[in-house]
């Protein structure tokens, strides 16, 4: 979706992926007590991935920001139509609402009673403005806002974070200003979180055109992490036990002096590298979230040459700093968000210990379930497209072709879905 100007700052995708907030695979993650989903797009479709099993939302457009409120699951991003981009939300993969209008959702939050809010960028007589939506409808105020790119409910109060139309990094509280990060210009908040009454945020502010990531408390900066002559970005923050911990990526040089980017998590301003850029390719963090003693971070790998000439990058997630591929050709992960499981897997797993194997497979699969029965086994490919049914415990895929498909267990006590490779 070409449809912005930002040759100020980076180029369109850069900047658009820097939006939004030891040791277990996706198909690992789906026997725990968590449900993981990630927004994103695959190959050109909006997406949402629970626990790596894919929903498509729209055949040409993206998600970038995904929440899931009293067992509803909302998405927000965008749908191409007729070669404009449509914001749009989405709840438990229907429609909500959408704008008529050129523009984007860039972030969405549920409040407990389940109003539904969004932040937006909207073009208005040939200008991009930010807005906030409530429940579908525009919300006064937000003025000066150029671009809104995170929000965040605290009780009664709505923040905002992005940046100001003479491009300084600012908060917005309940549609009023209420500080700017930074007087250089140039400047963006990407990420807002609040915490204890303070407001925690993260961004980037240029120094002779060096991005710097940041993190402000309130409205003065936490910490800073730059290295010399290269830089880094900062997209998402989260907070959780009074542990600041925020993700992007920062620059450094390879064995031949080209600039490489490295996916990166920063807890308590300490950096570590999720990922290296080998091979000529690069890797960011876009979204962390922290459930229990995990720390999860959506992402992607991508091919650095802008526009990509191959179309190659990799929708990933890193859990604990562990790489995860939820898709390959032309896929990002821009958000995650994790919750209880509701589907019965605690139960499944406390019953019996379920196995589908051997895993990679060239074709006969096994389903061993202790004691529990398995009524019923569902096997999808990765466009989440049923292609077998059957009641056996031995199941033959020779004749699938190569690649990623998932296997649902469905049981009395709940469904457990497997992620199975086909060779």
């Amino acid at each position: 979706m070409k449809v912005f100007n930002f040759t100020k700052k980076m180029n369109v995708k850069t900047f658009l992926v820097t939006l939004a907030v030891v040791g277990l695979s996706v198909s690992s993650l789906m026997a725990q007590t968590a449900d993981v989903y990630v927004g994103g797009y695959d190959n050109g479709k909006a997406t949402v991935w629970k626990n790596g099993m894919p929903q498509y939302l729209a055949n040409k457009g993206e998600i970038y920001s995904v929440v899931v409120n009293n067992g509803n699951v909302y998405a927000a991003g965008y749908e191409s139509v007729s070669g404009m981009g449509i914001a749009k939300v989405w709840k438990n993969g229907t429609e909500l609402y959408a704008s008529n209008t050129n523009s984007h959702y860039s972030s969405i939050a549920v409040s407990e009673s389940g109003v539904v809010y969004v932040t937006c960028i909207e073009e208005v007589s040939g200008q991009w403005v930010g807005r906030v939506w409530k429940d579908g409808v525009v919300e006064t105020g937000y003025t000066g806002a150029s671009w809104l790119s995170s929000i965040f409910i605290d009780g009664s109060d709505i923040y905002a974070a992005g940046y100001t139309a003479d491009n300084n990094a600012a908060v917005w509280k309940n549609g009023t200003l209420l500080y700017t990060l930074s007087s250089g210009g140039l400047d963006v908040a990407t990420s807002v979180f609040v915490f204890e009454g303070d407001v925690y945020t993260t961004g980037n502010e240029y120094v002779n055109r060096i991005p710097q990531f940041k993190v402000w408390k309130n409205n003065a900066t936490l910490y800073t992490y730059n290295t010399s002559g290269v830089g880094s970005l900062g997209s998402s923050i989260y907070i959780s036990n009074g542990v600041i911990y925020a993700s992007g990526l920062h620059q450094q040089y390879d064995e031949y002096q080209n600039y490489v980017y490295i996916a990166t998590l920063w807890t308590d301003g300490i950096a570590t590298e999720l990922a290296s850029g080998t091979d000529g390719r690069y890797t960011e963090g876009r979204s962390v979230f922290v459930y229990g003693s995990d720390v999860y971070v959506a992402g992607a790998n991508w091919d650095p040459v802008y526009p990509p000439v191959t179309n190659k990058s990799d929708a990933m997630l890193w859990v604990n700093g562990t790489a995860t591929t939820l898709s390959t050709g032309d896929s990002y992960a821009n958000s995650v968000f994790v919750v209880e499981a509701v589907t019965g897997i605690t139960d499944v797993e406390r019953n019996a210990t379920v196995q589908v194997y051997p895993n990679p497979t060239t074709g006969q699969l096994m389903i061993e379930s202790g004691n529990l029965q398995v009524d019923k086994v569902e096997i999808y490919d990765i466009a989440g497209k049923i292609i077998l049914t059957s009641h056996a415990t031995m199941i033959n895929i020779s004749q699938f072709s190569a690649g990623t498909y998932f296997v649902k267990l469905k049981t009395g006590k709940g469904e457990l879905t497997k992620k199975v490779i086909k060779e």
